[in-house]
């Protein structure tokens, strides 16, 4: 898929697809069914929500609003999480990356470190090797604990090969060279950029790229990509002043 084809493609999701109130209806929906609702509807209501936000982060990334992007991927990431940590939903926490780059687009400090600090029942077992988790220590600065992940993907060739640039941003950020990291970045939009059928990457953002070059701006590692897949504008750390969230969040049910 080339670019335009993409950005039509993102349009066509983003003109007229949501009715007016939808979002509204659904967050009301849980609000009255928190308490009482069967947890399959809860899940269920919370995962649809999450794509009708998914959405308007499209046209928000269109319009270039910085700030209505952060306000959206609070949102998104906070469904998500709410997913996670009442009902065992391991979306936020897969490899592509794309939950991970949606909280760190959100600059919100609480619910990064809400999300660096969870485990999965899977991360509990052990049952598999999972980047995200090398991308949890790496925005908690626990080296030691990264690194014997890091090992046991080297001891996993396929693995290793697969994700070979995506430890050679983190070992960069770790390492403080910003010259590798940014290497590592550039390498990473190139293949994914080939590789996924993904409009939203193909035009605006590379997951795994951004994650690797926000959390090195977190760590005070100003790095330069010229690439068009990393906007430059959301990685200095400019949290908005409030962010707002829907009354079934207040309510502190679902945590």
């Amino acid at each position: 898929m080339n670019k335009e084809t993409a950005l039509n493609k993102i349009r066509k999701v983003c003109d007229g697809n949501i009715p007016s109130g939808l979002i509204e209806k659904f967050s009301k929906e849980l609000n009255s069914n928190a308490e009482y609702g069967a947890d399959d509807y809860k899940s269920f209501l919370l995962g649809v929500l999450s794509g009708l936000l998914l959405d308007l982060q499209c046209k928000l990334f269109i319009k270039k609003d910085e700030k209505g992007v952060k306000q959206i991927c609070y949102l998104i990431s906070r469904v998500q999480m709410l997913r996670a940590k009442s009902y065992g939903v391991v979306s936020a926490f897969q490899d592509y990356l794309e939950p991970a780059a949606c909280i760190l687009l959100s600059d919100h400090a609480e619910l990064i470190n809400e999300f660096a600090n969870h485990k999965t029942a899977q991360m509990i077992a052990g049952e598999e090797l999972l980047l995200v988790e090398a991308v949890q220590k790496v925005i908690l600065n626990d080296y030691f604990a990264y690194h014997k992940i890091y090992k046991k993907f080297l001891d996993d060739k396929k693995l290793s090969e697969y994700f070979e640039l995506d430890f050679m941003a983190m070992n960069g950020i770790f390492e403080k060279n910003k010259q590798k990291i940014e290497e590592a970045i550039l390498r990473v939009c190139d293949e994914n950029a080939k590789r996924v059928d993904d409009p939203i990457l193909q035009v605006f953002l590379s997951y795994p790229g951004f994650v690797y070059a926000k959390i090195a701006w977190m760590k005070g590692i100003e790095v330069e990509v010229d690439s068009e897949l990393i906007p430059k504008e959301m990685l200095p750390v400019k949290p908005n002043d409030e962010y707002w969230e829907f009354d079934f969040m207040k309510k502190g049910i679902f945590k």
